[in-house]
């Protein structure tokens, strides 16, 4: 590892040499780098720019891989930004202002708002990922993505060397999309996002299983209640047969009142039922997040035991007549209108990409160590020891086989780097 200071003095990089970037990409690929480095703050940042232009090297910014396939070493300076930090810079009656840092992990961020109370992160839940990667991305899930509470994103415009700020407007998201992943993907690197978020809100309840889940957690609440209500009684009936000796008796009371305190915190905690935030205004933010997590680990793969960068393609949205040729052939295409709405319908419409995976006899298929997801077809998943071009391979099957099948192209939602 290499120590380099700036002519100045004012700032020093460590720089990597050959290392593995096994833990920082979620696909668990072992692929080398030459250099690495992770600067804690735009000083670092600015020099570790400077090292590699001085060098005549490329570089290459990451979060925390969880949207990379390395199909072949990287040949330059790849820098993992780090900066930490989670600060309310504003607050009013309704709303707060806060500034994160673009090294913190999404999810930490993400469980943060909701112990704070504050509205508008919740249904990303779990998501993989740094903050610094999740307006590039515009991540979402469940109803709700990232642009819709993003107030404005702190970069370094590399090609000044100085720090900007872009309002929401100027980061021209889109789906799973935005301005970084475009014309100025190489001018800006993300060093914090400051989000706008509320103090009161309205939960999003209404999209995928999420409701099912909820009633399913309050059917689970209800039965543990009844068996609380049963086993309550129990103690009483203990408590006569144990005036028998008055050794045993103190010691059975203090058994019991420990018990009875033990079943009185667990009773609190099930009568707090989904049904009650569903109602009005005492909306539960943490049953929410508990729900969406639960969804999330029920049926897709922790990529701490098996690599995956989640959705490996983006669900498409086609033309409403393409769709109307889909629905000649399939009953009941699951379907989700996207823009203004006409006298015939919405112009445009996502396709669950999972549902065309599996119609097209992809769910569940493994080849060698690369294979999809059983449980949801649209990860694409790394078994063991795959390669990152056998990864990208195994892909391209699935893309070929849906667009001649449905006439539908595939988008992938990673980012393929390397040879």
């Amino acid at each position: 590892m290499l120590s380099i200071f700036d002519p100045d003095c004012t700032a020093m990089i460590q720089i990597h040499q050959n290392r593995s970037l096994k833990k920082n990409t979620t696909f668990r690929l072992d692929i080398v780098s030459p250099l690495f480095t992770e600067p804690k703050n735009i000083s670092e940042l600015t020099f570790a720019l400077e090292y590699a232009g001085d060098r005549s090297l490329d570089h290459l910014v990451i979060g925390e891989g969880s949207n990379l396939l390395f199909t072949g070493p990287f040949d330059g300076l790849i820098i993992h930004p780090v900066m930490q930090g989670i600060e309310m810079v504003d607050e009013s009656s309704s709303e707060v202002l806060v500034k994160v840092g673009a090294g913190v992990n999404w999810d930490t961020f993400v469980e943060y708002c909701v112990q704070q109370k504050w509205y508008g992160t919740e249904n990303l839940s779990l998501i993989p990922g740094s903050v610094g990667a999740a307006p590039v991305q515009n991540i979402g899930a469940y109803g709700a993505e990232v642009k819709d509470i993003v107030e404005y994103v702190e970069v370094l415009n590399t090609s000044e060397m100085k720090p900007e700020m872009l309002s929401n407007a100027a980061c021209e998201f889109g789906y799973r999309d935005s301005v970084f992943k475009h014309g100025v993907k190489d001018r800006y690197i993300v060093t914090g996002v400051v989000f706008r978020l509320a103090k009161r809100g309205e939960l999003v309840l209404d999209y995928g299983n999420v409701q099912e889940e909820l009633m399913k957690r309050k059917e689970q609440s209800r039965k543990g209640l009844k068996e609380l209500t049963k086993e309550s009684k129990e103690p009483t009936k203990g408590s006569k047969e144990l005036t028998k000796e008055h050794k045993e008796l103190m010691k059975g009371h203090k058994e019991l009142t420990e018990r009875r305190k033990e079943l009185t915190e667990r009773r609190k905690e099930l009568t707090k039922e989904p049904e009650e935030f569903l109602k009005g205004p005492e909306q539960d933010l943490q049953v929410l997040r508990d729900t969406i997590i639960a969804i999330r680990q029920s049926k897709l793969p922790d990529p701490e035991q098996t690599g995956n960068a989640g959705s490996f393609f983006k669900n498409p949205v086609i033309a409403r007549e393409l769709f109307f040729d889909l629905e000649k052939n399939y009953r009941m295409v699951p379907n989700y209108p996207v823009g203004p709405v006409g006298q015939g319908g919405a112009d445009k419409i996502k396709v669950p990409g999972a549902w065309l995976i599996e119609k097209a006899g992809w769910k569940g298929v493994r080849e060698g160590d690369v294979g999809t997801w059983p449980l949801q077809p649209l990860v694409i998943v790394n078994y063991g020891s795959a390669t990152g071009k056998e990864i990208y391979d195994f892909s391209e099957k699935i893309r070929r086989s849906i667009a001649e099948k449905f006439n539908i192209e595939l988008e992938r939602e990673v980012t393929v780097i390397g040879g």
